[in-house]
């Protein structure tokens, strides 16, 4: 529930009056009453508002958490609806389901299976949104650089990089696997033991469950020289 509200209800508000549907609904989802919140957003979505479109769409696309039915058509069409106002989160979203990436990105099957407009299309949406700031998109692009997407996307690994530090500012998990890469080597970073503490530090910041300097031996040992 917490990824789902961290997702949807920044779109949820309308600052100027705090009693209006949209405050209620946020309101309503915040309590954990998905139903109530869904049949605010119903009424306003039908109205043709594109904040309650998006919201009303991911209370579905993510009905794990919010026990209501998942129906990929409906949320897909929702979401067309909004991502054709450019709305990015909307555009990040409905480029999840382009991708068959709903449940994370598998981009060994993604690159077995033929090319299709729908995953041309997928990619665009995930580098729109990504350049207008959505962390999660800039995370799934860099994913996307760093193994390349067969005949759609180049592999390139200095945009792997430099899209994976501009999630890691926001989210805290990809902000570790950069101070991990830093620190090892791995997925195509340079070590760094700088670069390493930096990021780590960053992602005890963002959740104080991380860790917030290097715990291998390369990093620990040089920051103790």
């Amino acid at each position: 529930m917490k990824r789902l509200l961290a997702l949807t209800l920044a779109l949820a508000a309308c600052a100027s009056i705090a009693a209006t549907p949209l405050e209620q609904a946020k309101a309503a989802a915040e309590r954990g009453d998905f139903k109530e919140a869904e049949r605010i957003w119903t009424e306003q979505a039908n109205a043709g508002d594109a904040k309650a479109q998006y919201n009303l769409a991911l209370t579905h696309y993510y009905g794990e958490e919010t026990g209501l039915p998942t129906d990929d058509a409906e949320v897909r069409a929702l979401l067309e609806k909004v991502a054709a106002d450019n709305i990015p989160e909307a555009q990040y979203h409905l480029a999840l389901l382009l991708l068959d990436a709903k449940h994370g990105l598998n981009i060994t099957a993604l690159n077995k299976t033929p090319v299709t407009d729908e995953r041309k299309r997928g990619v665009e949406l995930i580098t729109r949104a990504a350049e207008a700031g959505v962390p999660e998109a800039q995370a799934m692009l860099a994913a996307l650089y760093r193994h390349g997407v067969k005949d759609v996307l180049e592999k390139d690994n200095g945009k792997h990089i430099a899209w994976q530090e501009k999630a890691a500012e926001k989210i805290a998990y990809t902000a570790y696997l950069t101070g991990e890469g830093y620190e090892t080597g791995l997925e195509g970073f340079p070590v760094d033991c700088e670069k390493a503490k930096y990021w780590y530090q960053k992602a005890h910041e963002l959740d104080a469950d991380y860790p917030q300097s290097p715990t291998r031996d390369h990093c620990s040992k040089k920051s103790k020289e």
